[in-house]
């Protein structure tokens, strides 16, 4: 009778040390946690796949542009693998968000209201299950200048003109009309009197983002116009950054304590090369200088980092 009941423990005692047995080895193979089914979940692997090779991205060719006094123009290419660009700029000790980019690969920052130095900072991410995995952030820093005083002064009237633009828009813009100050002439025989002549012709044209003539211009644009209609095919079209990478070549040697009118200088204002013009003497360039002043002779603003002279 004993040993019977004692065969009976043995028995019941093998079964419950097996389950516990087979229950921590069930356990092991489980690496995945349960739901309260009981239901294993099943981590997606793409997510972390995503993720690696999203922190991986980085923002390319980064270009800051003063575009007035209380504007900035921020533009980059765009990655058609992220789902868009925080940005934003530096106050103090704080990084302040300015906006969450999303379909364009540029921003404005139209709320400067202090000079100095300004630093931006671009956090790409890419949207993975409603969480943004963000790429590798880019930093840029861009000075902007207090306002100088123009000497002599300029008397301006105005004449309305319809301009037609080759670049496919149609627009009323006003063309504003200069006296010519006293520092004007250039003297025969020192620098390229023939093309500060010609681009003396559009002084008071309006300045348009994008445009490159014949009746509106920006920096890069009124360089090529005068350029090509100058008879140089050397300068082509694109930003002024670009334009000083491609004509480095026939850089000055010496840059400013050599520079002839006619010369193109290429200026910094703290971020890279952002605005080009030509020297016009005295210190002076003739320009499309911003939206409020249009094509005007001025003293140099921002640093100047590089003179060319087109052969």
């Amino acid at each position: 009778m004993n040993l019977k009941r004692v065969s009976i423990n043995i028995l019941i005692m093998s079964i419950v040390l097996g389950g516990v047995l087979l229950g921590d080895a069930f356990a092991k193979e489980q690496k995945e946690p349960l739901n309260y089914k009981g239901q294993r979940i099943i981590k997606p692997m793409l997510v972390e796949y995503d993720k690696g090779t999203t922190q991986d991205k980085e923002v390319s060719k980064v270009n800051l542009k003063l575009v007035d006094e209380k504007k900035v123009l921020i533009k980059w290419d765009k990655d058609n693998d992220l789902d868009g660009y925080l940005i934003y700029r530096k106050e103090g000790n704080k990084e302040v968000l300015l906006a969450d980019v999303k379909e364009n690969a540029d921003y404005t920052d139209d709320e400067i209201k202090t000079t100095g130095n300004k630093v931006y900072t671009i956090k790409p991410y890419k949207n993975i299950l409603n969480e943004k995995s963000f790429a590798k952030a880019v930093k840029e820093e861009i000075k902007v200048p207090e306002k100088k005083k123009e000497e002599p002064k300029e008397t301006v009237t105005s004449e309305s003109t319809q301009t037609s633009q080759s670049n496919s828009y149609r627009q009323s813009t006003t063309r504003r009309t200069v006296s010519t100050p006293s520092y004007t002439s250039v003297p025969a025989g020192n620098g390229n009197s023939s093309l500060i002549a010609f681009a003396r012709t559009k002084l008071g044209y309006p300045y348009v983002y994008g445009a490159s003539g014949p009746s509106a211009f920006d920096c890069s644009g009124f360089v090529y116009y005068v350029t090509k209609n100058a008879g140089s095919t050397r300068v082509g079209r694109s930003s002024a950054a670009s334009m000083y990478s491609s004509l480095r070549q026939y850089s000055v040697p010496g840059g400013m304590s050599n520079v002839r009118p006619g010369d193109l200088v290429f200026v910094s204002y703290g971020g890279g090369i952002s605005h080009v013009g030509f020297y016009y003497g005295g210190g002076k360039l003739i320009h499309a200088v911003n939206p409020s002043t249009g094509v005007a002779i001025t003293p140099i603003w921002g640093t100047p980092v590089g003179v060319v002279r087109l052969p």
